[in-house]
């Protein structure tokens, strides 16, 4: 669950990031500083798509399939500290509440498709491709050929999951969502993985790991996630539909296994 944290200081823009990270210096509640990544979303990111509320998913889902995440917390401060960095204009557009900060690992750097990244085994590979299947993140890949995957020598780490479950927007309350047919419909032929997987020899049926963590999965955890939400006042919408989605995934783990083979086949 998130650290709650407290500013210390505002370090620099970090270039190349869609929602214009700044690394920040923070001290979480046990006293401890580190410097973190932290990103401004808009008003409207907040409102439409839940950003903050789905990085904490995201991460928390992650920890589930035993993908390693960067620690990560929560924070606010007045937006006073950020003028000299951004323009007045852009910091008027940005959310006023909680913002979403994960910890700066110095030495890692963007995963590169077209690089040789020899530490990643197979399972990793599988793992992450059906993780991502499953929290439909149209954004590891997607039409903008980001990885959001930071390596270092014999690991990795995921981030950036703002845009996953995109079937989870707005205050949409019906709860008569076709999760088959969102399923169905993500777009995995861009995933950072795809290739490679599709390339693997197959004697068997992989995915069994993915499978594994889905059948493990702790849908109550939903429910901590979405305490911590309220104790922070992060706006979620819905957060039935989250929970049903979930459900609907483990008890559909056979064809959710199915379907990813099929995807690489």
């Amino acid at each position: 669950m998130p650290k709650l944290l407290k500013l210390v200081s505002l370090r620099e823009t970090i270039k190349g990031g869609s929602t214009n990270p700044i690394l920040i210096e923070a001290q979480d509640e046990k006293g401890l500083r580190s410097f973190y990544v932290l990103k401004l979303f808009k008003k409207k990111d907040i409102n439409q798509i839940y950003s903050v509320a789905k990085e904490i998913i995201g991460a928390e889902t992650a920890l589930q399939f035993d993908l390693p995440i960067p620690d990560y917390g929560v924070i606010n401060f007045d937006h006073e500290e950020l003028k000299g960095f951004y323009s007045e204009d852009y910091i008027s557009e940005l959310d006023t509440g909680y913002k979403f900060c994960s910890e700066y690992n110095e030495g890692t750097i963007i995963y590169d498709q077209n690089g040789k990244n020899t530490f990643f085994n197979n399972y990793d590979m599988e793992n992450l491709f059906g993780f991502d299947n499953i929290i439909l993140n149209t954004d590891r890949g997607g039409f903008r050929n980001k990885a959001n995957l930071l390596v270092e020598d014999d690991r990795f780490l995921l981030i950036d999951h703002e845009l996953i479950l995109s079937y989870y927007t707005f205050d949409n309350l019906d709860l008569e969502i076709n999760f088959k047919s969102r399923f169905n419909s993500y777009y995995y032929s861009n995933h950072i993985f795809y290739n490679i997987l599709r390339k693997k020899k197959k004697n068997n049926p992989i995915f069994e790991e993915t499978r594994m963590h889905l059948a493990n999965f702790d849908i109550s955890k939903i429910d901590s996630i979405f305490a911590q939400f309220d104790k922070f006042n992060i706006a979620y919408g819905n957060k039935d539909i989250c929970y049903s989605y979930f459900k609907w995934l483990k008890e559909n783990n056979n064809y959710v296994f199915d379907t990813l083979n099929k995807r690489i086949s």
